[in-house]
């Protein structure tokens, strides 16, 4: 435990040296300057920067969690956390965005209710905190309304025949609007509050990224988790099997979203970080052979030292 901490903040301290020395380097606002909940955070990049990764590492142990509880990993090791730091040091713009960041958190949560009503009678007040959940990601991150058509697909897949469990994330969604609507009607210019919070969680793509080897390793080994993934769709436990498809779903919106919202290559790896990285840590450990498991790990670690070289 003592390494896996060490070996997780020595790569968020480098990755936040390099992060802020692109602020320094950028002086144009960055896309939180006028994020309704956030933008008190802009004068202050090193609070950016130290919430973020605060957020990354409870993502990372929740990830952990949520694999373990719901057997979508067949071991109670601590790879999901090493594999989310991974995947923050190859987009470090993430490390300056709590907003995705929590938007990220808050996902994960909805995968866990999700999971959570396998073979549950009483499940409508779950699939109502689920919508409201979705309407605060679609709040903080305009691009994750998309997590609704997650939701609808779990519906589909653990629970079909239903038209209440259908309804009720919708209902939980517009209650978060009404929510929204009572706070904005004490501003001065309601409409004008309101359009300005919708418009402000919407991601505009940061400067682009040009890919580097750390984004082709990460590639090659999501490719790699194909074949286990498959193996766990064919012969896998019901509920093992459900959650592999809703996480390949919620890739499969992030890509639709990327193409709809044109959002950018690197803000849609970034918000795929979850499932990504439990898809990535079933398939090390189903390698049979440590050392190159040990490679893999540490390929994605510090192959974004060498993709920010000089």
């Amino acid at each position: 435990m003592l390494s896996l901490l060490l070996v997780v903040l020595a790569c968020l301290a480098f990755v936040g040296f390099r992060t802020n020395l692109l602020l320094l380097e950028n002086s144009s606002p960055s896309p939180l300057a006028l994020h309704w909940a956030f933008s008190w955070m802009e004068p202050w990049p090193w609070a950016k920067f130290l919430i973020s990764s605060l957020l990354l590492i409870f993502s990372g142990f929740l990830s952990r969690a949520i694999g373990i509880r719901f057997k979508l990993l067949s071991s109670k090791g601590w790879l999901p956390v090493l594999v989310m730091v991974g995947i923050a040091m190859l987009f470090p713009q993430l490390l300056i965005r709590p907003d995705v960041l929590l938007a990220i958190v808050l996902g994960q949560v909805m995968v866990f209710l999700i999971l959570s009503t396998y073979k549950q009678d009483k499940v409508l007040n779950t699939l109502f905190h689920m919508g409201m959940l979705s309407g605060l990601v679609a709040l903080l991150y305009g691009q994750g309304a998309m997590l609704l058509a997650v939701v609808f697909f779990s519906i589909f897949i653990m629970r079909p025949g239903a038209w209440r469990e259908v309804v009720m994330p919708l209902a939980g969604a517009a209650m978060m609007l009404v929510f929204l609507l009572l706070v904005v009607l004490w501003q001065a210019n309601p409409l004008l509050a309101l359009q300005h919070t919708f418009q402000s969680a919407w991601v505009i793509p940061t400067v682009p990224q040009l890919p580097h080897v750390g984004h082709i390793i990460m590639l090659v080994m999501l490719g790699f988790s194909l074949p286990s993934l498959l193996q766990e769709m064919a012969s896998g436990a019901v509920l093992t099997r459900n959650g592999m498809l809703i996480l390949v779903s919620q890739i499969a919106t992030a890509l639709v979203a990327a193409l709809v919202f044109r959002i950018g290559w690197a803000e849609t790896a970034a918000w795929s970080a979850f499932p990504i990285a439990l898809l990535i840590s079933a398939m090390i450990e189903k390698v049979k052979v440590w050392w190159w498991s040990d490679l893999l790990i540490i390929a994605l670690l510090v192959a974004t030292g060498i993709g920010y070289a000089p």
